[in-house]
């Protein structure tokens, strides 16, 4: 049981470092989309690498397969689906509310592994997730800190700016399906397909379909040029990319899927916020310091009613 704790610990670690070399693309002016096809290669290719690929073999029938490989499909699709809308959520609601979306977005893994999979809690389990969901709610930045930018001159009208909140709405509920559901497929696949194929092959099916997605929309937008930053960069965001996923797979198999994603989020949410501060230079709210302090009463009341 301790073991899946330090898997939940080294996701959150790895999806830190994810947003931390972002957050340097951006700062460097680097092209994100470049940069992220970068990253899916490097992660499909050390996914591949690293498979055991006589995990297919243990499979009755070619039909075993149909579902795990539908579930890459989707799964590739939705991962690199979802930068694309943070990158526009950004440029419409603001970062803030934007960061506020992708992390509720765990309600839906969560009440799925309750729902769906009867993964019933302990009423000390009950009591710790509450808490992790009010200090997640009280680290979320304010809507005002972080206004929306880059609004097209033609929205300066009521009715433009009608259809811009609307379009803004849009992009935040989308940007929460699309985040819930590509965690859901990893619970998804290690509930009911991992015996077919494992997790390495399955992350490297799912990168793979994110890489072609990627290079496609570069080749359409003729920006296939990459300069030696964005390989560089692309090269730093794949491994922790990977084993981000790996290691919450890996959490599943040991802890319920409630506690995982939701003390996942906050450590990831503590994280970005102390690496924030002290690299970026980011402030933070009296609010947010009340939050992460809750954050760590809850995970030390998880581990422990674990």
């Amino acid at each position: 049981m301790m073991t899946g704790w330090v898997f939940v610990v080294l996701s959150s670690v790895s999806s830190v470092l994810i947003a931390h070399f972002l957050k340097m693309t951006e700062y460097a002016g680097l092209n994100t989309i470049r940069v992220l096809t970068v990253n899916y290669a490097i992660a499909s290719l050390v996914a591949f690498g690293t498979a055991d690929w006589g995990d297919p073999l243990s499979y009755s029938g070619a039909t075993d397969l149909v579902m795990p490989l539908l579930i890459m499909l989707i799964a590739g699709l939705l991962f690199i689906g979802n930068f694309f809308l943070f990158s526009r959520s950004v440029a419409r609601n603001g970062m803030g509310i934007s960061v506020s979306s992708m992390r509720l977005s765990l309600l839906i893994p969560v009440l799925i592994s309750v729902f769906w999979y009867g993964e019933w809690l302990t009423s000390w389990q009950w009591f710790s997730m509450i808490l992790l969901f009010a200090a997640l709610y009280m680290m979320l930045p304010e809507r005002r800190a972080e206004p929306a930018k880059n609004v097209d001159p033609g929205y300066n009208n009521e009715h433009g700016l009608s259809r811009a909140r609307n379009r803004g709405a849009w992009l935040l509920i989308l940007l929460f399906l699309g985040n819930g559901l590509a965690d859901t497929s990893l619970k998804i696949y290690e509930t009911s397909h991992s015996s077919v194929v494992g997790k390495e092959l399955f992350m490297g099916g799912i990168f793979l379909t994110a890489l072609l997605t990627g290079v496609l929309v570069l080749i359409r937008s003729g920006s296939f040029r990459f300069e030696k930053a964005e390989i560089r960069l692309g090269i730093f965001i794949g491994i922790p990319n990977l084993y981000a996923s790996i290691f919450l797979i890996q959490a599943l198999e040991q802890l319920p899927g409630a506690l995982v994603y939701s003390t996942i989020n906050l450590l990831i949410v503590l994280g970005a916020t102390v690496l924030g501060v002290r690299r970026w230079g980011d402030r933070v709210t009296a609010r947010q310091w009340a939050g992460i302090t809750l954050t760590l009463v809850a995970i030390v009341l998880s581990v422990v009613s674990g």
